[in-house]
C-alpha cells in the first residue's frame, strides 16, 4: 500500500444556481449535490455540486480523469462561474512518511548527505508534489476555476539505526 493517498475534488458552489441543472446539462452524476438550506454549517446558505475522483497515490491520473469526464462540459461550469458561483479544484489527501533525523539514518536510506553542510531532517515519502498538465490548466482556465491543495502529512520518527526497514534483503 502506498503511503500517499490522494483524490481530486471539483466543486461548484453558489447562491444562484440549481445543482440539478448541472447534472441535467452534463449527464454526469455528482458525488454530492445540495440545494440552498440542505447543507450544514457555512455551506447552508449555498447550493453545491461536487465530483470526486477515486483515491490513488498519484494526482496526475486523477486529474486526467477529471479533465476527461468534466472537460467536455466546460461551458456548463463556466456558465455557473459567470453567474457568480465559485468553481474550484482541490487535491485532497494524506501523505505518510518517516522523519530522517540523523546523517546515519539518511545514509541508510541512500539520501545524499553533504559533509560540509549542517544536516537538516528529511521527510521520506513516496510522493508529495502535485502537478498540473497543460490540458488541466486549459480546463481550469476555461471554467474559471481556482486550484488548491489540502494535503495532511502524518509522520513518525525513523527508528532504524542502520538498515533501511523497507529493504527486502
Amino acid at each position: 500500500m502506498s503511503s500517499t493517498e490522494l483524490r481530486v475534488v471539483f466543486r461548484v458552489r453558489g447562491v444562484n444556481f440549481d445543482p440539478d441543472w448541472i447534472t441535467q446539462r452534463t449527464g454526469v452524476a455528482p458525488s454530492r449535490a445540495y440545494h440552498v438550506g440542505e447543507a450544514r454549517g457555512r455551506s447552508a446558505e449555498l447550493a453545491g455540486w461536487e465530483w470526486q475522483s477515486a483515491t490513488g497515490p498519484d494526482d496526475e491520473p486523477l486529474i486526467a480523469t477529471l479533465v476527461a469526464e468534466l472537460g467536455p462540459h466546460a461551458d456548463v461550469f463556466r456558465a455557473c462561474r459567470d453567474a457568480g458561483a465559485d468553481v474550484r479544484v482541490t487535491v485532497v489527501g494524506e501523505v505518510r512518511g518517516d522523519v530522517i533525523q540523523t546523517v546515519e539514518q539518511a545514509e541508510a536510506r541512500r539520501f545524499m548527505v553533504w559533509p560540509d553542510e549542517e544536516f537538516q531532517p528529511i521527510f521520506d515519502v513516496d510522493r508529495v508534489g502535485v502537478s498540473l498538465s497543460e490540458e488541466a490548466i486549459r480546463f481550469l482556465a476555461a471554467v474559471g476555476a481556482s486550484y488548491a491543495t489540502h494535503i495532511d502529512c502524518e509522520y513518525q520518527a525513523f527508528s532504524g539505526g542502520g538498515a533501511d526497514p523497507r529493504s527486502t534483503a
